[in-house]
């Protein structure tokens, strides 16, 4: 977060949470997530039993009308990797709005 303007800081929230694989099929299953179910079974229907992450950060526009957002899940175990890439992603999205005319972020 430290390339996220601080004047924006108030807008952010962030999300963290740790799942076993199993309560993440059943949410995933019960809302009918295929998204997640395809990423968590392999063809051969194989389940990956590592412990996921789930991270998800939202901006909050100044009039409280609109959001952004990103989300990642994935191993525990790629959890420092991912979270690099994920900020380096959040930035591109934050400087999008915040050069683009029509975006929701005037600072």
């Amino acid at each position: 977060m430290h390339r996220t303007p601080a004047e924006l800081h108030e807008f952010v929230g962030i999300h963290y949470r740790q799942q076993r694989i199993g309560s993440i099929l059943t949410e995933a299953e019960r809302v009918n997530d295929l998204f997640i179910l395809d990423n968590l079974i392999d063809p051969e229907g194989e389940v990956d039993d590592q412990p996921r992450y789930e991270v998800i950060v939202e901006l909050l526009s100044r009039d409280g009308l609109r959001t952004t957002s990103i989300e990642r899940i994935g191993p525990i175990s790629r959890l420092g990797v991912d979270i690099q890439f994920m900020m380096n992603d959040w930035n591109s999205i934050l400087e999008r709005f915040m050069t683009d005319e029509d975006g929701f972020i005037q600072p």
